[in-house]
């Protein structure tokens, strides 16, 4: 009989946090303007233990006037860098106002992210020419049945109760519609 000691083995399960960024912070927004961003979501999987797979993502856009409307906003979409990750008919034109949490993108393909690392998903949307609200906000979606998230080899669920999804307490900056303006003087 002999004692044989081996390498600590440790076991990590899938984790995802969720947190908006504090970029970019609140500002005017100048009606017509094209991809706007709204917010930025960090999907941080660097204590993972595994790749992770999403199918979809909540958003919560607010109109902060009580007589304001999110009819403002159209085109509506969400990008890993460059990349578009909804398109066509996936792309959200009417935003939800009733009940704002209902707002899930769906993506044209399941988004990974692997494990060790993070990413940005920037929420860009089309502002009116003419808008009526006078301001949004991008809160944060703390309902675990809302995410859909699971780990890439193990097929687990990743979510609030099992204490592997964690969704930070932020919210985006506050952005203020406003007209915009020319004028012309002429240098003495």
């Amino acid at each position: 009989t002999i004692t044989v000691t081996m390498n600590q083995m440790t076991v990590k399960g899938a984790q995802l946090t969720v947190n908006i960024s504090a970029q970019p912070g609140s500002q005017a927004v100048v009606g017509g303007v094209q991809n706007f961003t709204l917010a930025n979501f960090q999907l941080d999987a660097s204590q993972s233990g595994e790749d992770i797979r999403l199918s979809s993502f909540p958003v919560i856009v607010r109109a902060l006037a009580a007589d304001s409307s999110l009819a403002d906003l159209t085109g509506c979409a969400l990008f890993n860098g460059t990349t578009q990750l909804n398109t066509g008919s996936r792309v959200v034109n009417t935003l939800n106002v009733s009940t704002p949490w209902n707002n899930n993108i769906s993506f044209d393909n399941s988004l990974t992210i692997p494990k060790g690392t993070s990413i940005t998903l920037s929420l860009q949307c089309n502002v009116a020419s003419s808008p009526t609200a006078t301001s949004y906000q991008v809160t944060r979606d703390a309902t675990e049945a809302h995410y859909s998230v699971t780990g890439v080899t193990s097929g687990n669920s990743v979510t609030i109760g099992l204490g592997t999804l964690t969704i930070g307490a932020g919210n985006g900056g506050t952005m203020s519609t406003a007209a915009g303006s020319f004028s012309v003087a002429v240098d003495s």
